[in-house]
Order: structure tokens, then sequence, then C-alpha cells
């Protein structure tokens, strides 16, 4: 935010696996944000999920509902909770 570092050129660098959500009615950093950082992360192990009605979820998530929604519980955690089950290697 203050300028000092330029995230978006550094994005090629991250090769951790990732999960990218958004919510369709994110106003706060809207899905073409997130989209972005996804298909610039240099990590071959990457997965984006849009959390809306037109991805089957039951409704359009906004940015606190991805994680305090009356639904986040069963569509969110459990997408989150079954990426890093396919994961884990321990």
């Amino acid at each position: 935010a203050d300028g000092r570092f330029d995230y978006t050129s550094e994005l090629g660098r991250v090769t951790v696996p990732i999960l990218c959500v958004a919510g369709k009615a994110d106003n706060i950093c809207e899905p073409a944000v997130v989209r972005f950082a996804y298909e610039h992360v240099g990590s071959t192990d990457k997965t984006y999920s849009e959390f809306g009605v037109a991805n089957g979820f039951r409704v359009d998530y906004g940015h606190i509902d991805l994680v305090l929604g009356k639904n986040a519980r069963q569509e969110v955690y459990s997408l989150i909770r079954d990426w890093l089950h396919k994961r884990d290697h321990s």
C-alpha cells in the first residue's frame, strides 16, 4: 500500500500450492483481482474458486460472507478442507 514493494511483479516467484478464493459479490477484492493473482503466480499447483450461484453455490458471496456467511461452513470451509487434504502428504 505504501508503494515500497511491488507485489504484482513478484507473483511469479510464488511456487507453493495456492488456493485462490473469490466471492462473486465481493466489492472489496473483486473476483477479477483474485483471478489476476491466480493467473500470475508461478505455482504449478494452483486452484481458483469463485463462490457464486453461477458456479453452483447457494449465494453470490461477498467479502465477509467467505468467512462468516450463513453457508460458509458448508461451502467455503469444506472446499478449503478438501483442497488441503488432497495435499496432505504426512
